[in-house]
């Protein structure tokens, strides 16, 4: 048991050797500085404010001066399933007196072109499931986007694999684990060329991700053809998403809404003509439990929309 631990322990010692590089595109899509987010009712609650692109948003910490206030409800009962999503907004004068009204999701995008549309929805996804399906679906058309299978250092990883089945193949016979493995081969030109695989990133970095000097602060570049996103290099949390020389998404003084998930206080929207900014306010994740919820799920249904793929290769709330 002993002389299996200590191969393991190599296999962690490459893996954590690898962690400090600039994580892949993939990877930093992921928003993994939140935990999985289990199937159920995930509702992420905001005021949102419109305003020329160059005014100031001191407004937007108002709620009172709310273009709208509403919420996005995603929902699922089984992990395997598509989330479904609805919007829900209130109407009325005094929050006393308003009432919320289920709507299809479409409703809320309805005036934005599409890009738009599918690049707040995708963030939404993000920062609320960890689901990074919609940015994908962004960047379907994007040469420069690789994904982990495209970038796997494929010599690495068949080193790797040998020596995990030298390991397990051998792992009761003490004497052949002291001797020659993939990992310390016989021949010293074999030996030479293992460390330098051992020592090289598990994934090939691509010039499209890099480390730059934004706004004060180093940051993670990813600049593909049409878009380009800015990451923290602490955190790997999403910073910017722009569409070039068309909008950008700027996501603003990430905290913990809901436990520890955590959200930006404000995503705001910017194009040549105007300046939306949505100003998160509740964030909440419940488990499914059919007995009490199963009502209210049908009635949520009744307007959801399933976010998958569909044979045409747009999202359903992609449609026009």
């Amino acid at each position: 048991m002993k002389m299996l631990f200590i191969p393991l322990l190599m296999f962690y010692y490459i893996f954590s050797f690898n962690a400090h590089a600039i994580p892949t595109m993939e990877s930093l899509f992921r928003n993994a500085s939140n935990t999985d987010v289990m199937p159920g009712l995930v509702e992420l609650s905001f005021y949102l404010t419109e305003q020329g692109p160059f005014d100031l948003d001191k407004s937007s910490d108002d709620p009172s001066k709310a273009k709208l206030f509403g919420k996005i409800s995603f929902f699922k009962e089984e992990a395997r399933a598509p989330w479904n999503a609805v919007f829900t907004k209130r109407t009325g004068g005094k929050k006393s007196e308003s009432h919320l009204n289920i709507e299809n999701v479409l409703n809320f995008t309805k005036s934005m072109p599409d890009s738009e549309r599918t690049a707040l929805m995708s963030s939404l996804m993000l920062l609320s499931l960890n689901d990074d399906s919609g940015f994908h679906h962004l960047f379907k058309e994007d040469r420069y986007f690789r994904y982990n299978q495209e970038l796997i250092n494929e010599s690495k990883q068949r080193l790797l694999l040998e020596q995990r089945s030298f390991v397990l193949r051998y792992r009761n016979n003490s004497q052949k684990l002291r001797g020659s493995t993939p990992f310390n081969p016989g021949k010293i030109s074999d030996r030479r060329k293992a460390r330098s695989l051992l020592r090289a990133p598990y994934f090939i970095e691509v010039p499209q991700v890099f480390l730059d000097y934004r706004e004060g602060e180093v940051s993670i570049i990813v600049d593909l053809v049409k878009y380009e996103a800015i990451f923290d290099n602490k955190t790997h949390q999403l910073k910017k998403f722009s569409r070039k020389n068309e909008w950008s998404l700027e996501f603003v003084n990430y905290r913990s809404l809901g436990s520890k998930h955590q959200i930006p206080e404000k995503i705001i929207l910017m194009t040549g003509s105007k300046k939306i900014i949505l100003r998160t306010a509740e964030y909440q994740a419940k488990k499914y439990r059919k007995a009490s919820d199963s009502s209210y799920y049908q009635q949520l249904t009744s307007q959801a929309m399933p976010l998958r793929e569909t044979k045409s290769s747009h999202f359903l709330w992609d449609w026009n």
